[in-house]
């Protein structure tokens, strides 16, 4: 791939690529894509007005699960292209629409990926224009005739071509059958539309997009050949930026074979099993001591809930993790509106989740009624005894429900899981400090103040610990 070290002229850089791209795969693959990303960036630092190289590094971003960057790329593209000539306006907008169209397709927001992708047809058509078209009409369950007309266009299947036809064809009319609801058959489209293409073109969604239909479907051994196939077939499997996990997803058995996710340096998500993946940053979020990490965490495992709610509707688990992603956020309206339909979602198929309890539990917290939260947080250290939130929050509401020796005793189990909370040692001081006990108040107040130096409310309390330890 173009490694940007000498300047060259910008419809050269956008013919190159293009060609690179889609004919010439090996050399599309050259670099990995964060070496790529890093050269780009570098090259953008000297040339930032070269609109084509923004929205390649927003592409490779995207790719690299960092969806906020990319979309600040696309920004800064969006400006540079605003202000060309009309010829060369009109010029660029088909490859700005065609990227972001993926961008919004990846990050399943159907709606927004259709209006890009009919853009970018009306300026640039084509087979990738033509397949992101389809793709989005499916996934939006909207005109599904005209994505049937549009699909036959890569009819015959016979002739792969560089726009790989039979693939495209099979992944397209399954994603119909997918969203739509309709039922299909698991030896065809694991066959004919999982052959081993010619071309890398999008490999990275069409497998992935296979997997998310076979785990639809409990058919985890397929998700999982089909999200690994999606790695191996796309420059993710180069290097070591992509990060491998895999568990099982709250809709599966023991015995059930794990499922596979990637992700970035970050935690972000790159590819696989979306259900696995939320799960596992949900974990992340609920077990992190310090805020700024237990919000990173949130962000992730909110964007993540999300787009399970869009690729397998009716699960209740994207419900509640979403609602506790909010909680951590702030965003209290929000929160209830989505643990309200996770316990609605989790009536319709006779089950509960542990967390459930905790995500009640701390939404009584917030709003400060502390007594009515105290049985739910008494249940969920019951189930998740070695969870230190709820430990933290029982002890909260024990010490508001005046049981100030059951309130030690919970902020001390808190404490032995995660030893830098500094939320409970603050709360923990303060109890020290309410019942004379100063000494034992500055030790928890000095380390929570380390912890958490930007929190003004733990200064002003180590201040009044001082004082009374004199």
């Amino acid at each position: 791939m173009i490694r940007f070290q000498r300047a060259y002229p910008v419809r050269f850089l956008v013919s190159l690529c293009l060609i690179s791209f889609f004919a010439f795969p090996a050399l599309a693959d050259e670099l990995p894509p964060d070496r790529e990303a890093a050269e780009l960036v570098s090259h953008l630092e000297n040339s930032p007005d070269d609109a084509e190289g923004w929205i390649r590094l927003a592409d490779l971003q995207r790719l690299m699960g960092y969806s906020n960057e990319s979309r600040a790329s696309f920004e800064k593209a969006a400006t540079i292209i605003k202000n060309l000539p009309k010829a060369e306006k009109l010029e660029m907008a088909g490859s700005y629409y065609t990227a972001k169209a993926w961008l919004e397709y990846d990050a399943t927001n159907w709606d927004d990926a259709l209006a890009s992708a009919r853009k970018a047809h009306k300026f640039n058509p084509g087979p990738e224009t033509t397949l992101i078209s389809i793709l989005a009409r499916f996934a939006a369950q909207a005109e599904p005739e005209e994505g049937e007309r549009g699909a036959r266009a890569f009819m015959p299947v016979e002739d792969t071509g560089p726009s790989n036809r039979r693939r495209n064809y099979y992944w397209t009319i399954l994603m119909y059958h997918h969203y739509n609801r309709v039922a299909w058959n698991e030896f065809e489209f694991s066959h004919s539309g999982g052959f081993v293409p010619k071309y890398k073109w999008k490999e990275l969604f069409c497998r992935r997009d296979h997997g998310y239909a076979f785990e639809s479907t409990g058919l985890w051994g397929r998700a999982g050949q089909f999200y690994q196939f999606s790695v191996e077939r796309t420059p993710v499997s180069q290097g070591n930026w992509a990060v491998a996990h895999s568990r099982l997803t709250p809709l599966q058995t023991v015995n059930d074979p794990p499922m596979p996710f990637w992700t970035n340096a970050d935690g972000g998500y790159v590819t696989g099993s979306l259900m696995a993946y939320t799960d596992w940053a949900n974990e992340q979020m609920m077990r992190s001591e310090s805020l700024e990490s237990r919000l990173r965490w949130a962000n992730h495992s909110g964007d993540g809930a999300s787009r399970c709610l869009a690729v397998y509707p009716n699960q209740p688990w994207p419900w509640l993790w979403r609602a506790l992603a909010w909680q951590v956020q702030g965003e209290a309206k929000r929160a209830s509106s989505d643990l309200a339909q996770a316990v609605a979602e989790f009536e319709d198929i006779d089950k509960t989740d542990p967390l459930m309890n905790f995500a009640k539990g701390h939404e009584l917290i917030l709003q400060e009624m502390y007594t009515a939260a105290l049985p739910w947080l008494e249940k969920s250290v019951l189930e998740l005894p070695e969870l230190a939130a709820c430990w933290s929050d029982l002890g909260l509401a024990r010490v508001m429900s005046r049981d100030r020796e059951g309130a030690l005793e919970a902020f001390d189990r808190a404490l032995e899981l995660a030893p830098d909370l500094a939320v409970v040692l603050h709360n923990r001081g303060l109890l020290y400090l309410q019942d004379g006990r100063p000494e034992a108040a500055l030790d928890d107040l000095t380390r929570a103040a380390e912890l958490a130096p930007e929190d003004q409310q733990v200064v002003t309390d180590l201040q009044r610990a001082r004082i009374a330890a004199n």
